[in-house]
């Protein structure tokens, strides 16, 4: 595609394309693309602890009027702990939203009153 992703989820947020995975540079770092048509993208604002070195983007969710992406770190190419970027403008700006420390979670989901994101351990709070 000539993008500087290594794409590891997509999603349709019903008006946008969303892809979150990592650069393609040494440097690393988790990188969100966003397209209307799926032939022009242009790149999300992430926080800039995310967006360099270790951490890539590895799941994204949807669930109201909110984007989730999940994003790991790694060591060794190994995952070492996760983190939990938010959006509220269909993925073009992101948060931090909840850091899961050394944990790996590798997958999350919603419910009409429940988010669990499971791993080395389950995490439930009540659904934003």
């Amino acid at each position: 595609t000539g993008l500087d992703l290594k794409p590891m989820d997509l999603l349709w947020t019903g008006s946008v394309h969303v892809a979150a995975g990592a650069t393609t540079g040494a440097n690393g770092g988790v990188r969100v693309l966003r397209s209307g048509d799926g032939q022009t993208w242009s790149a999300a604002t992430l926080p800039s602890a995310y967006a360099s070195g270790a951490w890539r983007g590895l799941r994204l969710a949807k669930q109201g009027s909110s984007l989730w992406l999940l994003v790991h770190k790694l060591t060794n190419n190994n995952p070492t702990g996760s983190v939990l970027l938010k959006s509220t403008d269909d993925g073009l700006n992101w948060s931090l939203d909840t850091d899961f420390g050394n944990d790996t979670v590798n997958a999350l989901a919603f419910g009409t009153s429940l988010w669990i994101a499971v791993g080395n351990r389950a995490y439930t709070r009540s659904a934003p």
